[in-house]
């Protein structure tokens, strides 16, 4: 499952979107992070 993702350090905010994958038996969580939050948006 895909979930944007919003992340404030300091006085930035950072927006990633999280991507949950099952592998095996093991859940693993993939984050890639975008600089342009308008994009993203459908």
């Amino acid at each position: 499952m895909v979930q944007l993702r919003k992340k404030q350090i300091g006085n930035q905010q950072y927006y990633y979107l999280e991507h949950t994958i099952k592998e095996n038996t093991k859940v693993k969580k993939k984050k890639i992070y975008c600089k342009n939050i308008d994009a993203l948006k459908i």
